[in-house]
C-alpha cells in the first residue's frame, strides 16, 4: 500500500494566479488571474526517480494514467475529487508494476473544482500556493530528513547537506 497524503484548500477568496506560466509573453497577452467556473482542472507533476531504471517512463505513466482517468470522469466536474485522487494515484502506482524493475516516480496531483483545490502526493514532489506574492508550501516531503527537521534533530541548514537528503520513503511504483 502506498501512503498518500490527501488535502484540500478553499480557493474561493483568491483566484488562481498564473503569472509564472506566462512570463515569456508580452504583458498585454498575460492574464494575471483566471476564474474557472463550473469545470474541474487537473494538474500533475511526476518526477522519475534517478537511480531506478526507467524513472522517466514511470513519471510519464503516472501523468498519463491520471490524465486518462480525468478525461473519462470529469464531465465537466468530478463527483468526488478526493476519491478520484486516491483511486488515480493508486492506479498510477500499480501501473508501474507491469514493467521490468518496477520503475519509480514521485508525484503530486491537484484538482481545482468549485474554487476548492484538492491534492495528493507521494514522495518529495511539492505543491505550492501562490498568494499575495508569496509562495507557500502545501505538501510535506515523505522523507526521513523532513522528519528529522520536524523533530528538531537537525536544522533546515543541515538538511540541505545531509547524506540522506535524497532518500524518500514513499513513491509510486515501490514494491513496499
Amino acid at each position: 500500500r502506498t501512503p498518500l497524503h490527501l488535502a484540500t484548500r478553499d480557493c474561493s477568496h483568491a483566484p488562481v494566479e498564473h503569472r509564472a506560466a506566462f512570463a515569456g509573453y508580452p504583458a498585454a497577452m498575460r492574464p494575471t488571474k483566471w476564474f474557472v467556473p463550473f469545470v474541474a482542472l487537473l494538474m500533475v507533476v511526476a518526477d522519475g526517480m534517478g537511480g531506478h531504471h526507467y524513472g522517466e517512463i514511470a513519471a510519464q505513466i503516472a501523468v498519463q494514467t491520471l490524465a486518462d482517468s480525468f478525461q473519462r470522469e470529469a464531465r465537466p466536474v468530478l463527483m468526488d475529487p478526493f476519491r478520484f485522487l486516491q483511486k488515480g494515484m493508486t492506479n498510477a502506482h500499480h501501473a508501474r508494476h507491469r514493467l521490468k524493475d518496477t520503475p519509480r516516480t514521485t508525484c503530486v496531483a491537484c484538482i481545482v473544482q468549485d474554487n476548492v483545490a484538492y491534492w495528493a502526493h507521494a514522495g518529495d514532489s511539492r505543491l505550492y500556493l501562490f498568494r499575495d506574492g508569496k509562495l507557500i508550501v502545501q505538501t510535506k516531503d515523505h522523507s526521513r530528513i523532513r522528519l528529522l527537521v520536524e523533530e528538531g534533530m537537525i536544522t533546515e541548514a543541515q538538511a540541505v547537506f545531509h547524506p540522506d537528503r535524497n532518500k524518500i520513503y514513499s513513491c509510486l511504483g515501490s514494491p513496499h
